[in-house]
């Protein structure tokens, strides 16, 4: 099968036994973690540019042509590797961006790019410099993720473990 590369301009599909490029997609952003593949898709997030500095994307393309199936831009940092399970794409969010809170866990309708549910970690932090949010993982039928909160009076290690087959948040 393919493997994949991410780069400041394009993802690129590459035949993992003979290195030959399948297909050179085009993204706003610079795709920094590797991606998740599922059901044909290739779903990977993406950070802005100096030129688009809080436009945080995350793209689906498609495993074999690299056709874009979807983008969801949204103003959440969402610099993280994603999780995938057989309908849903998983994301961690942070504060980094103005406005922003709060961390939390998303889940995107896989085939659509629609928002399904968030769950916020109810975890305001003083100074997100200092915090740090993990990628998400499925197990055991749940979507788990970890924050640390690195000042103010919830410093630690913060864990949620979530169903992924049913809405989180009410």
């Amino acid at each position: 099968g393919p493997a994949f590369r991410g780069g400041v301009a394009a993802v690129v599909g590459v035949q993992r036994a003979s290195g030959k490029v399948l297909f050179s997609t085009p993204v706003q952003g610079q795709a920094i973690y590797p991606p998740a593949s599922a059901n044909g898709r290739v779903v990977f997030t993406a950070v802005p540019t100096a030129r688009d500095r809080y436009g945080y994307s995350v793209f689906a393309v498609d495993a074999t042509s690299g056709a874009v199936d979807w983008v969801l831009n949204t103003s959440l940092a969402m610099a993280t590797l994603p999780a995938v399970d057989s309908t849903n794409v998983y994301l961690t969010y942070g504060p980094e961006t103005p406005g922003t809170s709060e961390y939390g866990v998303m889940a995107v309708d896989q085939a659509t790019g629609a928002v399904q549910w968030k769950y916020g970690f109810g975890l305001a932090s003083p100074n997100a410099e200092s915090d740090q949010v993990s990628s998400p993982v499925m197990g055991d039928g749940m979507v788990i993720a970890s924050l640390y909160i690195g000042q103010g009076d919830r410093v630690g290690q913060h864990v949620v473990a979530l169903p992924n087959a049913t809405q989180a948040a009410a």
